[in-house]
C-alpha cells in the first residue's frame, strides 16, 4: 500500500463542491444557533471572511493555532478557514488555566479566544505568543484568494487524549480522516439531506468535530448548542424538528424519563445514536419498542 497515491482533498474544498451542486443549497439552512440561521450561502461567506483574516498572520502559521473556544458558530467557521489554509489547529477546552496555557506555549504562536475570556489571558500572557479574539476575524470586507487543490500537511486538528496515565498524549487527526469519517456516519446510518442534526457535545471533543463535519459536509443542517442544557435540548428537538440524536449515557437516561411522562414527545426524532457501553439492553428495548424510536 503506497501511501504517496493517496489523493487528498481539502474539508473546505468538499464542502464548495457540494454546495455547487445545486442552487438550493445555497439558501438552505446550514446551521442554527440560538436565534440565528446561517444558510450554506453565508456560511462559505463567513468561512472565507476569517480565512482572510487569518492569513495576514503568515508568518505565524507554521506552527499550531491553539483554539480555546465555546461552541459557536464562530468555531465552525474557524475550522472550515483552517481547512482552507491548509494549517493546523490545537483545540483546547475553553476552561484551560494560564498554568496550562504556559505549558504549551512554545507549540503554538497564536492562541484563539472568545472575547469575552481575552482580556484576563493577555494580563496573564506576553511573549511572542499572539492572542487573538475570534470575533475580531471577522470583517465585513471580503478579499477572496486562490484555494488550495491539494493537501501538503496531514496534521489538521490536534487533540488531547484524556491524560488517564497522567500524561496527556496528542492525537493527531488530518482533513483526509475527518472526511472519511463523516462518510461513515452517513452512510452506517443511512442518513439523507432532510435529516436535522443536534449538536451539544464540545468542537474541541472529536464527537463534536464529527457531528459538524458529519452534518455539513453532507448538506444536513446543524442545531449547534453552546453546551448540554436538558430542557433547551428538549426545546430545540421540538422547535427545530432534529431528526438524529447523539445523546452520552446521562442524558439518554433524562431523555426516556421526559418519554415516560409523555411518549408523544420528539415526534421528529427518527434516529438515537450513542456508544456508551454505560447505556443497558433495557433502555435500548424501551427505545425501540415502546417509543418506536430506531436506536444504534
Amino acid at each position: 500500500f503506497n501511501k504517496k497515491k493517496i489523493v487528498t482533498q481539502t474539508i473546505y474544498n468538499k464542502l464548495i463542491s457540494k454546495i455547487n451542486i445545486s442552487k438550493r443549497y445555497k439558501n438552505k439552512i446550514a446551521i442554527i444557533y440560538e436565534n440565528k440561521k446561517i444558510s450554506f450561502n453565508k456560511l462559505v461567506a463567513n468561512i472565507d471572511n476569517l480565512a482572510q483574516n487569518l492569513k495576514k498572520e503568515k508568518k505565524k502559521l507554521n506552527k499550531p493555532i491553539l483554539v480555546a473556544l465555546e461552541n459557536t458558530d464562530n468555531y465552525i467557521y474557524l475550522l472550515f478557514a483552517a481547512s482552507k489554509l491548509n494549517i493546523s489547529l490545537l483545540l483546547v477546552t475553553p476552561d484551560i488555566t494560564i498554568e496550562e496555557i504556559k505549558k504549551v506555549k512554545k507549540k503554538t504562536n497564536i492562541i484563539i479566544f472568545d472575547k469575552k475570556n481575552i482580556s484576563k489571558i493577555k494580563r496573564e500572557i506576553n511573549g511572542t505568543v499572539k492572542l487573538i479574539a475570534v470575533e475580531k476575524l471577522l470583517t465585513k470586507n471580503i478579499h477572496p484568494f486562490k484555494k488550495i487543490e491539494k493537501l501538503k500537511k496531514n496534521k489538521f486538528i490536534i487533540n488531547f487524549s484524556s491524560g488517564s496515565t497522567g500524561k496527556p498524549k496528542e492525537i493527531i487527526y488530518s482533513q483526509n480522516l475527518k472526511i472519511e469519517r463523516s462518510k461513515q456516519l452517513q452512510q452506517n446510518f443511512n442518513v439523507t439531506e432532510r435529516d436535522i442534526f443536534i449538536n451539544y457535545a464540545p468542537i474541541y471533543h472529536s464527537l463534536g468535530q464529527r457531528l459538524t463535519f458529519s452534518s455539513l459536509l453532507h448538506l444536513n443542517t446543524i442545531i449547534l448548542m453552546k453546551k448540554f442544557n436538558f430542557a433547551e435540548w428538549e426545546n430545540n428537538i421540538n422547535r427545530y424538528k432534529a431528526t438524529i440524536l447523539f445523546p452520552i449515557s446521562s442524558h439518554l437516561s433524562l431523555l426516556v424519563k421526559s418519554l415516560n411522562k409523555n411518549f408523544k414527545k420528539y415526534k421528529s426524532v427518527k434516529k438515537i445514536i450513542a456508544s456508551s457501553s454505560q447505556i443497558s439492553r433495557k433502555t435500548k428495548q424501551i427505545i425501540t419498542k415502546k417509543y418506536n424510536r430506531l436506536f444504534f
